[in-house]
């Protein structure tokens, strides 16, 4: 039989109360954490959208516009499987069984237009609206070996190649803004377009007018986006079709 002196009793009962002191120490900084108002995360954008507290972009923009029955007939008629967007316009066109036309000849350019021409009815654009667009971009889809020199910028030993089309919008000489009004048309080395895809808008007149000046506008977005701008000062800008500012509560 085993006896334990009082002594020998408080040391073996010793762990237990600390493990008792360190949990009472954990709940009651558990509720302090509680009481406490929980302080504002900092917002700053970081890259790519990794910053704490970053934002989405806000599209305050309500409704959506269904296509037509001529344009699903269009679409019909084109034998593609099409998407729409909540413009009412072709998001994205595809023949899963082959093209959406046959072989043309002339430039990738000419071609895209043509066809986007020609199809008015299934994008609810028209042919002036087709006239309007700016070229953003054609890509020549280069090979390997092809596409090392052409980033090297060395002549490359061909350019009958596909090419991606990338034209944008613009109502009444306004280029559309950030990712609307676009479309992208896929074409092969024989001409034939493979792929359309689009953030087009079927309207192609400005309505209303202009109630706020660029500065104020910046400013209700951030405040609608909890940011403080502090006040803005319009300084020169590398490019002439937008402005740029600076900020008295930004740093970067």
């Amino acid at each position: 039989m085993r006896i334990l002196s009082r002594q020998g009793a408080a040391r073996s009962a010793e762990p237990i109360f600390r493990i008792c002191r360190a949990l009472g120490a954990v709940f009651f900084a558990l509720l302090l954490g509680l009481a406490l108002p929980a302080q504002a995360v900092p917002r700053w954008h970081g890259i790519q959208g990794e910053g704490p507290g970053y934002l989405r972009d806000f599209d305050h923009r309500i409704g959506r516009r269904e296509p037509t029955e001529s344009q699903r007939q269009a679409a019909a008629a084109l034998g593609a499987t099409v998407s729409w967007s909540r413009f009412g316009t072709p998001q994205s066109v595809l023949n899963r069984q082959g093209y959406l036309s046959g072989p043309a000849s002339g430039t990738p350019e000419q071609i895209a237009r043509a066809f986007l021409k020609a199809h008015s009815a299934l994008t609810g654009v028209s042919a002036a609206g087709v006239d309007a667009m700016e070229t953003l971009r054609i890509s020549p889809l280069h090979e390997s070996p092809d596409y090392a020199r052409m980033l090297r910028g060395a002549a490359v030993s061909t350019t009958d190649v596909p090419h991606v089309v990338l034209l944008r919008q613009r109502f009444d000489g306004v280029p559309a803004s950030g990712p609307d009004g676009l479309v992208t048309v896929g074409i092969a080395r024989d001409g034939r377009v493979a792929y359309l895809g689009s953030t087009l808008s079927p309207d192609s007149q400005l309505s209303g007018s202009a109630v706020l000046a660029a500065s104020q506008a910046l400013l209700r977005a951030a405040d609608d986006a909890q940011m403080n701008l502090g006040s803005l000062e319009l300084i020169a800008s590398p490019r002439d079709d937008y402005d740029t500012f600076a900020s008295s509560a930004l740093d970067d």
